[in-house]
């Protein structure tokens, strides 16, 4: 039977490989069809709740079990979710609003084949099937109520779950029906499933023959505008660095003047912002790397174009021809927020997570360029935003493939958000839903130990350069057995010995503490027990659950100040000023565990210790591991001092 149940994989492997141009070839006209839908309006700030659903393994073989269920109005974007087994074991189950029938129901598998068919001006990607996983982009809005169900007949690997989704009060219309027949499952679209596109404005073009070589190439155009299309041609394009700057205030009018001291908003090798990527944001054909993310500006755009020195001889010239495709005085343009693209890699330690964006103001991040991350079961996607405003939120991923709408590793089929060319090249673009933030944002990445991440993160913000805040640094000790959550306490002895689990039994090593800088308020935590192991692939990246971490911060005020302490968390949590309990919250709702609460208290004068004792249980965002502490108060720099 094993050898049977190779040689089926490899069938598939096959048919999978024959039948792959022929969805890349409707993914090159879906990929168009996203644009038309989506980056007109991709500037222009976003005015919902970003939600996301992360379980495993769930339900169990032979169980019928809700996945997620929502009792607000919104709209499903996304749902993907593993079928390791060639034959329909999963069936899915989707109720909405008043209708008792499921608006969508069977195999999952065949609701993949049907949706991979579905290609509109509304749905330009329905989803496809890869063969171990389902992934569905169809539009789900619902009024007030949805359910998804799910039951699996048969032993699969998980399944796992991963479902975007975002709460709104006014979503879409109901746009697609099934429909069983004897040609198997259709998905018909409905209502404004075939939405009529505004005519397309005449854009200006401008072409450029460079010879680029030690000193940087710049190209100005007047606005306001909004470049809409960048392509640049050249055998050397894995060599050149692109910089653009939006209505810098400090001022550029020279094209042949060397411009490098001002704040660039988008700062990349195309390397990493192109790559072989094929997808609607960015797209690689040969010697020709294309940008589609439009970029909005007021009065003046810089482009500038140079070598990596230390790749190139000092005196030689390369040829570049770059073409710029801008709409000039378009609508809406002084809602835009402004274009960002930013580069980012570090040496990982295995137990902080790789930061590949931490920025504060207002704007909405719309994706991110993964390399070099080895296998993905060490992490994933860590997202938080607005940790000190009512907005605040926190969104977490399983294993990197689910962020990446494949299973097991698989490349190959890329969608017009998604493109998977090789295991260490990979690319996520939010288009569909964007997350937006109002005070800060944070993207990061789980990784294993001594690999060397690099990322280029993208999204749109509303200012043009982001500030920096006061951060408190925490003493990590732990984890610990969940059972010591209710006996820690400031003054009490910690337990001598950390629960880890490197593997697939627990281990107990003896306690240690470090230190950890929180980021735009979030202390995130979710694999601080790896600090006990030298963990490298291909230990697996399961998460400790029913376990407790104590965290220690120091602050220091030159007077009393009535302070408000801004707390978030997903699990139970404690808070203590000192040796007395201030705060604590223990229930939590079950679709989205994320919640704040405050607690109005004094610092003293002088030196002030906060404790927080955070639990870490099982629920719809994969036992994610942290929390959020934010202080509000009238103190200024130099009155109140976090200590590192």
């Amino acid at each position: 039977m094993r050898n049977l149940k190779v040689n089926v994989g490899i069938a598939i492997s096959v048919l999978l490989m024959l039948v792959a141009p022929l969805l890349n070839a409707q993914n090159n006209a879906s990929m168009q069809l996203a644009r038309d839908l989506y980056f007109d309006d991709l500037p222009l700030p976003k005015e919902y709740t970003p939600g996301k659903c992360t379980r495993y393994p769930f339900p169990k073989p032979g169980e019928k079990g809700t996945v997620l269920e929502l009792n607000e109005p919104g709209e499903i974007v996304r749902i993907w979710t593993t079928n390791s087994h060639e034959l329909d074991v999963m069936k899915l189950w989707i109720y909405m609003d008043d209708n008792p029938e499921p608006v969508l129901s069977g195999p999952a598998r065949a609701v993949a084949a049907a949706a991979q068919k579905l290609s509109t001006s509304a749905v330009p990607w329905g989803g496809f099937l890869d063969g171990y996983s389902v992934s569905l982009y169809l539009p789900i809005p619902f009024q007030h109520y949805i359910r998804i169900e799910a039951e699996v007949d048969g032993e699969p690997d998980g399944p796992y779950w991963q479902i975007d989704y975002k709460l709104e009060s006014n979503p879409d219309k109901f746009l697609w029906k099934q429909v069983n027949g004897s040609d198997g499952m259709q998905i018909i679209p409905t209502g404004t499933a075939n939405k009529t596109m505004k005519e397309k404005p005449v854009y200006r073009r401008l072409v450029k023959e460079l010879s680029v070589s030690r000193g940087p190439e710049n190209i100005i155009i007047d606005g306001p505008a909004v470049i809409r299309r960048i392509s640049i041609k050249s055998g050397y394009i894995d060599k050149l660095l692109l910089r653009l700057a939006f209505d810098d205030e400090g001022g550029f009018s020279d094209e042949k003047k060397f411009v490098d001291n001002m704040d660039f908003q988008v700062n990349v090798p195309l390397k990493y912002m192109i790559n072989q990527f094929n997808t609607a944001g960015v797209q690689r054909i040969g010697n020709e790397g294309v940008i589609w993310f439009p970029m909005p500006f007021q009065k003046r755009a810089l482009i500038q174009l140079q070598y990596f020195m230390d790749e190139i001889e000092f005196l030689s010239k390369y040829p570049v021809t770059i073409t710029i495709d801008y709409e000039e005085e378009p609508e809406n343009i002084e809602k835009m927020y402004y274009f960002h693209a930013a580069a980012q890699t570090e040496v990982s330690n295995g137990y902080e997570d790789f930061e590949v964006l931490n920025v504060r103001g207002e704007g909405h991040f719309v994706g991110v360029n993964l390399f070099d991350t080895n296998h993905d079961h060490g992490g994933g996607d860590n997202i938080f935003f607005d940790a000190g405003a009512p907005t605040a939120g926190q969104l977490h991923g399983i294993c990197a493939e689910d962020y990446f709408h494949h299973a097991y590793m698989r490349i190959g089929v890329s969608a017009p958000y998604t493109d998977c060319p090789t295991h260490s090249a990979r690319s996520r673009h939010h288009i569909e839903m964007p997350i937006p933030f109002y005070e800060s944002f944070t993207f990061n990445w789980g990784s294993f130990k001594g690999v060397m991440p690099k990322a280029v993160a993208i999204w749109y913000q509303k200012e043009q350069n982001s500030g920096t805040s006061n951060e408190l640094a925490y003493e990590i000790t732990g984890p610990f057995r969940l059972g010591h959550f209710d006996e820690i306490a400031p003054g009490k002895e910690l337990p001598s010995t950390a629960l880890i689990k490197p593997s697939i039994s627990f281990r107990e090593f003896p306690a240690v503490t470090w230190q950890s800088v929180a980021q735009n308020g979030f202390l995130d935590l979710c694999h601080a027990s790896r600090k006990y192991t030298h963990t490298i692939p291909p230990t697996g990246g399961s998460i400790n659950t029913n376990t407790c971490i104590v965290a220690t911060t120091h602050i220091w005020v030159a007077h009393d100040a009535e302070t408000q302490f801004i707390i978030g968390s997903d699990d139970p949590i404690k808070v203590f000023l000192g040796n007395k309990l201030i705060g604590e919250k223990t229930e939590f709702k079950a679709y989205d565990p994320f919640e704040q609460f405050t607690v109005n208290t004094k610092l003293k004068k002088g030196m002030n210790t906060i404790t927080v004792v955070v639990a870490n249980t099982r629920s719809t965002n994969w036992s994610w591991n942290g929390f959020s502490l934010v202080l509000n108060n009238d103190l200024s720099d130099n009155q109140i001092y976090y200590l590192h």
